[in-house]
This record gives C-alpha cells, structure tokens and sequence, in this order.
C-alpha cells in the first residue's frame, strides 16, 4: 500500500496555461508510490509533479485540463510528424543544416564542428571539378564537410564528406538519375589531386560518403582501396537514445537550465540544480526490476537523447504497467530548428512500438488543453483519445473536439461509441453511502500506527471522515481502499 498525505483542495491558484484566470485541484503528497497505484490515479485525472499529485477541478478552472492518452499499437503519423522526421533523417545524412541564428553553440561542439578551412578550400574546389564533369550549376550548399565528434574518429576519420550525397540529390531534382558511386568515385578522384602532397589522407569512401584523417590528429592505419574499407557510417550525423534511471546529472541539468531561461524565459537566479532535482529526479515512484514483460523495469527514467555522441535532451518518463507517460521534456536550445519536442515524442512511441504488448501499448501525453495553442499539439497524434471527467470513459479525441458544446466538462455524450455507455463503476458513487464506506475501508497512520477511523475519539473521528469524504470521489473506490492516509 502506498502512504499519502492529503493536501485537499486547493483554489484560486494562478492559472499557467492562460497566466491570466484562476484554477483549482484536489492534491495529496506521496514519498513512495507503487506504479499501479500511480496509473490508477491517472486514469482518474491525476498527475504528478515529483512527489505532488494532483487531480485538476475543471468546474472550478478556467482552463479545462484532460487526461490523453494513445495506443500507440495503432499510432497514424500524420503530414506534420512525417514531415518532421523527413527532416531530422536529412540533418543526419547530412542534407540540411541548422539556419544561422544568433545563439551561442556551447564550446564542445563548437570546437567538435570545426574545420580547417584549408581544407574546406580543397573540398570545395573538389566538389567544383566535380560538378562541372557532370554538368551541375554549383552551389555552396554542396560542399558538405563535418567534422566528426571524438568518439566517432578511430572509426570514421577525423572529417566527414557528403558531397557525393548533396550532387545526386541535385541532379535527381533535374529529373535526371547518375549512380551515387560514379559520383563518390569522381569527387574521391578530384578530391585526391586536391590533398595530394598535404596532411589530409582518405581513410574511407562509400555509399556517398568520404572520410579523412589529418596527421597529427589521430593515427589510422589507412586501407589500400579505400572503397573496400567495411563498417562505413552511412550518415554524418548519428543520433541514439538511452533509458538511464532518474538520477542527478550536471549535463542534464546545464541542458535544463539553458532550456528554461530560453523557452520559458525564467530569471537564472530561479534555477538551481536541488529546483531541479527535486522537480525531475528521484521520482516517489517505487521501481520494479526488470522482468520478461517488461525488459526496462517499471518506474520513472531519463530517456537521453544524443546527436554524435553528445547530449541535446532529455525525455523524463514513468514507464507503467499499460504504457509510458511522459513527464516533462527538455533539450538545448541549439537543437530547436529540428522541432524536438514533436520529434521525441515520435520517439518515445516507437519506444512503446518495440515493447509493445497485450498491456504495455499505451502513450500517455499529460493533460490535452484545447484553449492552449503549446498543449493542442497533442491531439495530432492519433488516434488520441480524451479521458471524460464526469463518467470517465475513453474518448476519441476526433469526437471531442467536432463539438465543443460540452466545454470539456462531460465528452462521453459527444463519441457514438461511449454516449451509451454507464459512468465507470468505480467513479459512481451516486447509490453510496459515503461515510460507511470510509468507516468500513479507511486505513489512517498516526504517530507511525495504523488505525481505524473507528478507533479515534468522537471529535477526531469527525475530522477524518469529513476529509476522507473529500478524497473518496476522486480517488475511486477500489483505490481508496489500498491508500494509506497519513494524518
């Protein structure tokens, strides 16, 4: 059973969707909760923020906060997501770069993307023989040059080029079709009477690829035909993700601050890492290890996402019995041409997609606010479904929002599959006696003993019922009766 402190409601709070009304929640604290008992809570309308749960009033909020969810067994990209992983693809093959913008890189990838230019010289008048032997207008979009992170050099060289690449897509846009070896071939040719006599060697070169090595950087034993050379990175770019528990990194957290100060615009006096911690890391959530059903383990994780080899953001979860809830996203501002937030999101699907299971299928995205423009994202993934806050039933989104006469408040009515169907059996509680039932099911500590409510005196026993009575409507039944209340 799981330990709570029950904070009650809480109204008149400012709103942080709108920054202008007025909202309102029932919330309870909890230092270790088990993850059923969280899921249950959420298929109840609840949220966690660390250790605080909280379960929104909408009648008594401006801004009608509804729990989302989506199986991800069925998940339908549509014209905005495919669009923004056709350009994530492009950026790692090397096809697009980050427009100029006036942020500042921080200095390990600044010093990471350098490159001599020299050599950029000697690429560049490559890419120019090249282009004129197959009859291509050249541009300095071209001349694609990387240069490659540390731990990707014993493998790949100290640079990378993907002119081959850039060529064949501008010839391809002519309507015309040249084999992308024939065009490695001539710009390695062209690129060898560039550096001949010079520090710069080619180490590899294939599937529209070429890598160097400079003397004095790294020392490679160089193949004889460089384009028998095996395991070739077939992209400039690499990216990877790695599900690591929820502890304290500084690397995360230099990412969360910059994060914070940049899209939030919070004062950096307000940012501190025990803020961060607190907020992020060491989830109330009780882990489970791994199993057969559930590889990973079940409770709170950083999902840490990494463009050659550095870190960019991080996805904070809570991996459930049914499914994985997203918590929170961060990444560093330098990334925010390649639309993130929609793009790590498609990946935590497809994270769901390779466990996928009879139970482990859903993707839990938090709250859907329609009259928010940052949180109506959400429901362009499908299909989506909306949690009903009055009979608490699944609704398909698409239903919910053709008609909004309901205000978010009761959606059931609007879906033909759920307008027909009873209030959820654990949330009616319309023919309970409400405080027998908190008599005969209430469990209460005090002084660190458990108790009865029938074991407190007259005076007290009244106090507890009249707050147990308010947790047992948003709670639930069942779940009421595995709670401890800690008084």
């Amino acid at each position: 059973m799981s330990l709570v402190n029950l904070i009650g409601e809480q109204t008149g709070n400012k709103c942080g969707y709108c920054k202008t009304g007025k909202s309102a929640s029932f919330g309870l604290v909890c230092e270790k909760m088990k993850v059923n008992v969280y899921e249950d809570l959420m298929l109840k309308g609840w949220r966690r923020c660390g250790n605080y749960y909280y379960k929104p009033n909408l009648s008594k909020s401006c801004c009608k906060l509804n729990t989302i969810r989506m199986d991800a067994s069925n998940y339908e990209p549509n014209k905005n997501q495919r669009k923004v992983t056709k350009k994530f693809q492009r950026y790692l093959s090397g096809l697009s770069k980050k427009p100029n913008n006036k942020a500042e890189k921080r200095e390990s990838i600044k010093e990471m993307l350098i490159v001599p230019e020299e050599l950029y010289e000697k690429v560049k008048n490559a890419v120019m023989a090249t282009v004129n032997a197959l009859g291509v207008q050249f541009t300095v979009g071209l001349c694609v040059i990387k240069r490659n992170s540390p731990n990707r050099e014993a493998k790949f060289g100290n640079y990378s080029i993907s002119s081959a690449l850039a060529i064949n897509a501008k010839i391809k846009q002519k309507g015309e079709e040249r084999n992308l070896d024939e065009i490695n071939e001539i710009l390695k040719n062209n690129l060898l009477q560039e550096i001949e006599n010079s520090k710069w060697k080619i180490f590899s070169a294939e599937k529209g690829f070429i890598n160097l090595v400079e003397e004095g950087i790294l020392k490679i034993k160089i193949p004889e035909n460089p384009r028998m050379s095996v395991d070739v990175e077939t992209n400039p770019h690499t990216y990877e993700y790695e599900l690591v528990n929820d502890d304290f990194s500084q690397e995360a957290y230099e990412i969360y601050r910059e994060y914070q100060i940049a899209v939030h615009k919070d004062k950096p006096d307000e940012i501190n890492p025990k803020g961060y911690e607190r907020f992020l890391c060491k989830s109330s959530l009780v882990k489970e290890q791994p199993s057969n059903e559930y590889p990973f383990g079940l409770g709170s994780f950083h999902m840490l996402h990494k463009i050659d080899g550095c870190l960019v953001a991080v996805s904070v979860l809570d991996i459930l019995p049914s499914g994985l809830s997203a918590v929170y996203f961060f990444y560093s501002p330098e990334i925010t041409f390649l639309s993130p937030g929609v793009f790590s999101a498609i990946k935590e699907i497809e994270f769901i997609q390779k466990h996928l299971s009879s139970n482990f299928k859903y993707y839990y995205m938090g709250f859907y606010v329609d009259t928010c423009q940052k949180m109506r994202y959400k429901g362009e993934f499908h299909p989506s479904e909306l949690l009903c806050p009055e009979n608490y039933l699944w609704v398909p989104i698409k239903d919910s929002i053709s008609n909004k006469s309901h205000n978010f408040l009761s959606l059931s009515g609007s879906s033909p599959t759920t307008n027909s169907l009873p209030k959820n059996p654990e949330m009616d509680f319309s023919n309970l006696d409400v405080t027998s039932f908190v008599i005969q099911n209430a469990k209460i500590t005090l002084n660190r003993q458990i108790y009865k409510v029938t074991d407190l005196n007259p005076r007290g026993m009244q106090i507890v019922l009249d707050i147990l009575a308010q947790a047992l409507p948003v709670v639930g039944k069942n779940l009421f009766k595995r709670l401890i209340y800690a008084f």
